[in-house]
């Protein structure tokens, strides 16, 4: 009932105290075509502003991406209390 669901930059997300904060940015190496490219720098910029706001605002996030295998994801500064977790999933 208090949901807010935003579409557009991460950046522009108001966050308040207490939130649930789910960010689902393009993924890493995806054959969707999005109108704009998403690189790694933007990646880190992402992770960066979660960890951000969840110190900031006593909140909980989560962020979903694709784990290619390459350390990527587990190879960033973490500043808060972080948990990566591999789901195994399969699409058509």
């Amino acid at each position: 009932q208090k949901a807010v669901i935003t579409c557009g930059s991460y950046e522009d997300v108001k966050i308040n105290k207490n939130t649930f904060l789910f960010c689902d940015p393009p993924y890493r190496d995806c054959s969707i075509m999005y109108s704009t490219d998403f690189n790694d720098e933007q990646h880190k910029q992402c992770y960066s502003w979660v960890q951000k706001k969840v110190e900031e605002k006593k909140s909980v996030g989560m962020l979903c991406n694709k784990n290619l295998n390459d350390g990527f994801f587990s190879s960033l500064p973490t500043t808060t209390e972080s948990e990566h977790i591999n789901i195994q999933y399969s699409h058509t």
